[in-house]
């Protein structure tokens, strides 16, 4: 299964645990395939720079600019025709699903979660997505 985890999942999954980080966990266990795009990867690791500073763990320690490219599906950046989240920086994540032919997006974004279900996806939240792979 093909997955967009937006970059609070992420985050949160690796430095606070909870529910993102069982699907972080889940992942890291290949239960499911992560897809991103050089965009994605960019503000991922922008965003761990930031956080790495607030504490370690085990999860927290990884090299994660290593790691990202090595068990991450990567494909190249995707343009849409046109916008379709409200937040223009969340489009990357809807473009990454449709060029990955991914099966869901999962994000904590309700910019996101507002989209029309007419994708050939589903964006889910952390606690949907986590029922799903059960």
């Amino acid at each position: 299964m093909r997955v967009v985890l937006d970059t609070n999942v992420l985050i949160s999954g690796i430095y606070f645990g909870g529910i993102p980080g069982r699907i972080v966990d889940a992942w890291l266990d290949v239960k499911f395939t992560a897809c991103i795009t050089p965009s994605i990867y960019e503000e991922y690791l922008k965003v761990i720079d930031r956080f790495s500073k607030k504490g370690t763990s085990p999860i927290v320690e990884r090299d994660w600019p290593t790691l990202l490219p090595e068990i991450c599906y990567m494909i190249s950046d995707q343009r849409l025709s046109q916008p379709i989240s409200r937040d223009p920086g969340d489009d990357k994540f809807i473009a990454c699903a449709v060029g990955a032919k991914a099966s869901h997006i999962v994000t904590g974004d309700l910019d996101l979660k507002t989209i029309p279900p007419r994708l050939d996806f589903k964006i889910v939240s952390p606690a949907e997505f986590l029922n799903i792979l059960k």
